[in-house]
């Protein structure tokens, strides 16, 4: 049994050397190798540095050297090579100061370009704006002709009483509550109001007055000669208007003249 256990102690003990103490005696090594390895490393470069430096400071006082002792000797040949050498140096140095001059003022001035460049897109962009303000607004006088338009195209004959597109009109009589409403909600204008808008907006389409086609030939003669040009600031609607009211009394005057209904 003691020699058994001494065996086994042994085993232990080898085992130990064999994968405790040997791969922890090389690992160190290892360490200690890269830490010598780095450390001459380290030494050999910090070499290298410290002649570089040397070899630099060395040329810079054998540079300083060969100047001073040009100086001395320009020196004592005589006082108008260092008088030539600062008349040089002060010219360059004012040419120097003369381009730096023109560059910044060249910088500046591309600067106020490119500022003045900028402000007139601003406002042209505004500009733009307030004209696209302008022309795509409605005013309520145009919004109730809109009405008037599309009130005309679903009861009468779309080619003669309004200028919105459509396929086909109902041609059915108006609802007297909405000539009741239109007629009870209308101010009473005279002629003069009448030529006013259409001055201002185009040639104005009343639902009250359609089936009276006299109320616009009967003043076609005079409100042709008093209708001045329009001054609207949508000038493609007043042609539009314009161009729609003179087809459209010819038609009424024809019309009338010829005692043919409008709706025919």
């Amino acid at each position: 049994k003691y020699n058994n256990f001494n065996q086994f102690q042994n085993k232990v003990s080898q085992n130990y050397q064999d994968h405790v103490y040997k791969p922890e005696m090389e690992r160190k090594m290892k360490i200690d190798y890269a830490i010598k390895k780095g450390e001459e490393e380290r030494k050999k470069r910090d070499d290298m540095t410290y002649q570089y430096k040397q070899n630099v400071d060395r040329n810079m006082r054998l540079n300083n050297r060969a100047y001073i002792e040009k100086q001395m000797k320009d020196k004592k040949d005589g006082r108008v090579v260092g008088k030539t050498e600062y008349e040089v140096d002060q010219y360059n140095r004012m040419n120097h100061e003369k381009n730096v001059q023109d560059v910044e003022h060249l910088e500046k001035f591309k600067k106020m370009q490119d500022q003045h460049q900028y402000r007139e897109m601003l406002n042209d962009q505004i500009k733009t704006s307030k004209m696209r303000r302008l022309y795509g607004n409605m005013t309520g006088v145009e919004k109730s002709l809109n009405k008037d338009d599309l009130v005309a195209w679903k009861n009468y004959d779309h080619n003669a009483y309004a200028l919105i597109p459509g396929l086909n009109s109902t041609k059915k009589p108006i609802p007297k509550k909405l000539l009741d409403d239109k007629i009870l909600h209308k101010k009473e204008r005279s002629f003069d109001d009448e030529l006013n808008r259409m001055n201002q907006f185009g040639l104005t389409r009343d639902v009250t007055l359609a089936r009276d086609p006299t109320y616009i030939s009967a003043n076609l003669h005079n409100s042709a000669k008093r209708l001045p040009d329009s001054r609207s600031l949508e000038p493609n609607r007043s042609m539009i208007g314009s161009a729609g009211g003179q087809s459209l009394n010819g038609g009424y005057e024809d019309k009338v003249s010829q005692g043919i209904p409008k709706n025919v």
